[in-house]
């Protein structure tokens, strides 16, 4: 009797599977991108949605049509069953595509989904930017995605220091940040920092800023762990992060890696060997108390903002009311820099670029959209940039050290045991920050250290570089760009005797 159930059971699922495969294969399009994603293209509502196999919203799907064949509920088993059978079927008889999330970019052309009810899609080319549909473009969504304001024209970018309390003179570094991440092309975004006193505004101001670019039901995140930012990064073209208070070597690596791009591979399924290999590439925005980037790696990588003291409080609800009255022609604003970079880029020169060479010639490129002078963008870059990588060196015991050092004797060269020595004998140093766990101690310590901050130091004139001798030893010298000065730096006799060099490891 039992052998029968089970028969009769097998049957009825097999059945049920196979009615449902049958009209799924029939009613829809299946496709697959080069990252291994499965995806769907139904109808709702009169407009073309692109939808994950095995998401939510197409398991629903699944579950309507059985209920119009059966007036019945559909199992758990037999869903599975539905889904996998479905994704070996895109995988492996659908049309490869590729697919994009909130923004695309066709050579000289961007689309931007406004991720409403009607599926617009805003194309931005060099003669300006109009709403239509264009069912070429691949786009998903998730139900986390929400709609951009309807852009309207006449709108002046000044108007966004009405909202987000930054000098003037900021301006240009805030939209050009913002423009580079509308685009999709092959540069490096960058991460903005956002910092001031408590009762700035920081994260409202943020949230301000995403609701213009890529609006979101949760625009900003608890700090991450680096295992968790592929998840994370599903639902959101911009990666937003709330109170900062650091960013630990790790999560700066990562940051780095996925401004650039990165490419993460992971299991499938825990049964199997299956992997799959995600590419990721996001701007990222943060907002912190105190300036949360400090490492030169990342500090070359981003655009640090500070929010002024709120002088008239507004309560929250008329902030945001008077935001979204002016978020239409702000957005506006944007496309309109963003048909003017497109018009302008090739042609655009920029001197004295850094690692964010695409981010600074784009946002050269959009200055005449705005009414600013061709190297308006850049003068407040090289300022920006050059006071962060200031502040990473005030951050680091070590390095302000050397920068005490730099200003009174101009220059070391010796062995970085002899360094650290020195640096401590002239008090060049203070005892509370010898004493901290950031203090270098060895003379690999002071390699490290002198290594991490190098871009940073260069950033305000100060060189540094090291070498081996015959016997294998290391040796530093830190001067300026011509490291003149430095054969005086350790002369003095009770110094050179504070460290003897056969105490030292050969290498260091």
């Amino acid at each position: 009797m039992a052998d029968k159930k089970k028969t009769k059971y097998s049957s009825d699922k097999d059945k049920a599977s196979t009615m449902l495969i049958d009209i799924a294969k029939s009613k829809y399009k299946f496709f697959n991108n080069k990252d291994g994603e499965t995806f769907v293209q139904i109808e709702t509502k009169g407009y073309k949605e692109l939808l994950h196999v095995n998401s939510e919203s197409f398991g629903d799907c699944m579950r309507m049509w059985n209920y119009k064949k059966t007036s019945k509920g559909l199992s758990k088993n037999v869903l599975e069953t539905v889904i996998s059978t479905l994704e070996a079927v895109s995988k492996f008889e659908g049309e490869t595509i590729v697919t994009h999330q909130r923004y695309a970019q066709v050579d000289d052309v961007i689309y931007i989904d406004t991720c409403n009810d009607r599926r617009d899609v805003i194309k931005v080319d060099k003669f300006g930017w109009r709403i239509g549909k264009n069912p070429s473009i691949f786009f998903t969504r998730t139900t986390d995605m929400q709609e951009l304001p309807i852009p309207e024209s006449g709108g002046d970018i000044r108007g966004l220091l009405k909202h987000i309390n930054i000098d003037k003179t900021n301006l240009p570094l805030l939209t050009g940040w913002m423009l580079m991440t509308m685009q999709a092309g092959k540069g490096a975004y960058a991460l903005l920092s956002v910092d001031g006193m408590a009762g700035s505004g920081k994260s409202t101001a943020c949230r301000m800023i995403k609701k213009l670019i890529d609006p979101n039901k949760a625009p900003l995140l608890s700090q991450p762990k680096p295992s968790e930012i592929r998840v994370i990064s599903s639902g959101h073209h911009v990666l937003g992060f709330d109170n900062f208070s650091r960013i630990s070597p790790e999560l700066s690596d990562t940051f780095c890696r996925i401004t650039t791009g990165d490419n993460q591979a992971f299991r499938v399924l825990y049964t199997t060997n299956s992997s799959m290999t995600v590419s990721i590439k996001k701007p990222i925005m943060i907002n912190a108390i105190t300036e949360a980037p400090t490492r030169s790696d990342l500090i070359s990588r981003t655009i640090s903002l500070h929010l002024n003291k709120i002088e008239t409080r507004k309560t929250e609800e008329e902030a945001w009311e008077s935001f979204d009255k002016d978020a239409p022609k702000l957005f506006g604003s944007l496309l309109d820099g963003l048909s003017c970079a497109l018009r302008n880029y090739k042609t655009t020169k920029v001197d004295n670029m850094s690692r964010l060479a695409d981010l600074c010639i784009w946002a050269t490129a959009a200055s005449s959209a705005f009414g600013w002078e061709e190297s308006t963008f850049m003068d407040a870059y090289i300022a920006n940039v050059e006071e962060a990588h200031s502040n990473a060196v005030e951050a680091s015991p070590f390095g302000e050290a050397i920068r005490n050092m730099f200003e009174a004797r101009n220059g070391y060269h010796g062995r970085p045991l002899q360094l650290i020595a020195f640096l401590e004998y002239k008090q060049y140093v203070s005892d509370k920050a010898k004493n901290s766990s950031s203090w270098a101690r060895t003379a690999r310590g002071a390699v490290d250290q002198l290594d991490k901050l190098k871009p940073s130091l260069e950033a305000i004139g100060i060189y540094y570089k090291r070498y081996k001798d015959r016997t294998n030893k290391t040796f530093v010298m830190i001067g300026d760009e011509n490291f003149t000065g430095y054969e005086k730096c350790v002369s003095h006799q009770d110094v050179r005797d504070l460290i003897n060099d056969e105490d030292e490891d050969l290498d260091f």
